[in-house]
């Protein structure tokens, strides 16, 4: 961490207990929104498309650092995430998508996102908590579902929009 390299005096704080303590936090903030839903109801679906270093809430973004896994689906909520992330857990990254002022640890054991934000930012550790707490089973089978084949439409109907708004006459 480059903040850490120009801390000549020691004044930042950079605890491993801080790391641990948000994806636990996560977790308990899922089981409760999650008590609201009938769980034979509920489906989630992880889009493993487009896969960039930031959550999209930043408002932009970057290049894929990641090759596209596609869609899983499940009933499991710890299942699917556990399947998404042992399945990109050996992926390269796409280093010329990374922005060019991080730095990258060059680390075969770590997961493709700790290898940017530090060996304490291991995405298993929600895996472990969600088990923790009861949400989900970590075991899951994988079934892969193909495109039944190519689709053609000879013609689409045309768009329908409604009339426009009249506010300032």
């Amino acid at each position: 961490m480059r903040c850490k390299l120009v801390d000549i005096h020691d004044c930042l704080k950079i605890k491993k207990e801080n790391f641990l303590s948000f994806p636990e936090i996560m977790v308990i903030a899922t089981k409760f929104v999650l008590e609201h839903f009938n769980p034979e109801e509920r489906f989630y679906i992880n889009i493993a498309l487009d896969i960039t270093p930031l959550c999209d809430c930043w408002g932009y973004t970057t290049g894929n650092i990641l090759p596209d896994l596609g869609i899983l689906g499940s009933k499991d909520i710890v299942a699917i995430d556990k399947a998404n992330l042992d399945l990109t857990k050996n992926m390269s990254l796409i280093k010329e998508n990374i922005p060019r002022n991080w730095d990258i640890i060059d680390d075969p054991r770590l997961y493709p996102f700790a290898r940017l934000y530090g060996p304490w930012k291991d995405p298993y550790l929600q895996i472990y908590y969600a088990k923790k707490y009861n949400l989900g089973d970590t075991n899951y089978k994988l079934i892969e579902v193909k495109s039944p084949g190519e689709r053609t439409i000879e013609s689409l109907p045309k768009p329908k929009f409604p009339e426009p708004l009249n506010l300032f006459k």
